[in-house]
């Protein structure tokens, strides 16, 4: 019966470790989740991609896509999914000196095309897990540089 009771005891106690173990994904692979769910979208009407994307994100989508007509909400889905991608040779680092609001920073050199580089800054914020909140990228050429925020 002891053993029974043993057993019984330590059972349970890997139980709750493992459910207490259950970790957050990183925010770089949130990134390209969201980044893989904005390209298989088929229209606008597709939101899968607001999971990953802050409250405050939200309401911007919303208020953005509130003021366009459909022909307009079909032209900016080829740019977004344009924009949504992590070319092969980028640079990626988290620089999380604020623990709050994390940044991943992605630098691409020579893209979109030779001699020019990109950087994408990914702020994130805590919401039951890690959220996107602004994505600003910054492209640049030897006489030119482009500035966008997408939230």
């Amino acid at each position: 019966m002891n053993i029974i009771l043993k057993f019984s005891l330590i059972f349970l106690i890997l139980i709750s470790l493992v459910s207490c173990s259950k970790t957050e994904a990183d925010p770089e692979t949130i990134y390209k989740d969201y980044l893989a769910s904005i390209q298989a979208m088929n229209s606008m009407s597709e939101n899968d991609y607001q999971s990953f994307i802050s409250s405050r994100a939200k309401a911007v989508v919303n208020d953005k896509i509130d003021a366009v007509n459909e022909d307009q909400l079909e032209r900016f889905l080829t740019l977004f999914k344009a924009e949504a991608v992590l070319p092969e040779h980028s640079r990626v680092s988290l620089n999380s000196v604020n623990q709050d609001s994390p940044v991943l920073e992605i630098l691409i050199e020579n893209y979109p095309e030779k001699g020019s580089s990109q950087k994408q800054n990914v702020r994130f914020v805590q919401e039951h897990g890690w959220k996107i909140d602004k994505i600003e990228v910054t492209t640049s050429g030897e006489d030119f540089e482009f500035k966008s925020t997408t939230y």
